[in-house]
């Protein structure tokens, strides 16, 4: 834990204590960033600073998406929710990551966390405009 400690207070640029990465913390983190608006402004400010630019000349983007489960807790509308699941555990709520990455680099272009009920077909238009 004290390696991801120390990658997160280089990423954020301030102290981060073993008491803000409880599991109440967390989920209060990710309840906040859940609102569209204010992941993508995060996103925005850490992507700037831990990105270099390169002159690149992309041919190819991949798109992907996948399921992350686990033993949360689900509330109506809230990012965690029971779907069809991936990993074969439909016993355990979920959330849906849908990653947008340049070929041949793997390199990470944008993505985007949606609630674990959520079909993976209506991911692709909105995570191809946010690259364009």
């Amino acid at each position: 834990m004290e390696r991801h400690q120390e990658n997160l207070q280089g990423s954020l640029h301030q102290l981060v204590r073993a008491l803000d990465l409880s599991d109440d913390r967390l989920e209060g983190v990710l309840r906040y960033l859940s609102q569209d608006e204010l992941w993508r402004g995060f996103e925005t400010t850490l992507s700037q600073q831990q990105m270099q630019v390169y002159d690149l000349s992309p041919q190819t983007l991949r798109l992907d998406s996948t399921s992350v489960s686990g033993d949360w807790s689900v509330s109506e509308g809230g990012l965690f929710q029971y779907g069809v699941s991936k990993d074969h555990r439909p016993d355990l709520p979920q959330l849906k990551l849908m990653l947008a990455s340049l070929d041949p680099l793997g390199m990470p272009v944008a993505s985007e966390i949606v609630a674990g009920n959520r079909a993976d077909d209506r991911l692709y238009i909105p995570a191809i405009e946010r690259v364009r």
